[in-house]
């Protein structure tokens, strides 16, 4: 797991597969994602990263609904590594 989850809810998935195109030549962004009007993608650092993010959005005529920048817990990178949770039951 590297870096912050950065989720941008769009209007449609028209205006998602255009913010997907601006976002992925962030420096350092992974390929992002596209679930109907949802990008998904991975930057090594959300909070700095956001202000480009926006720029290149808003130079295109797009604006985000939602914003959201999430940091991996404990548990996401134990889920990662172990391929289960803290909390999975072991049978």
């Amino acid at each position: 797991m590297r870096g912050d989850l950065v989720t941008l809810t769009m209007r449609d998935a028209t205006e998602a597969a255009r913010a997907a195109a601006i976002v992925s030549t962030l420096k350092g962004a992974d390929t992002p994602s596209v679930d109907g009007n949802i990008v998904r993608l991975h930057v090594p650092d959300g909070a700095s990263a956001l202000p480009s993010l926006m720029r290149g959005l808003n130079g295109d005529g797009l604006d985000a609904v939602g914003v959201e920048v999430a940091s991996p817990t404990l548990d996401d990178v134990f889920l990662t590594l172990a391929g289960r949770s803290l909390r999975d039951e072991t049978a």
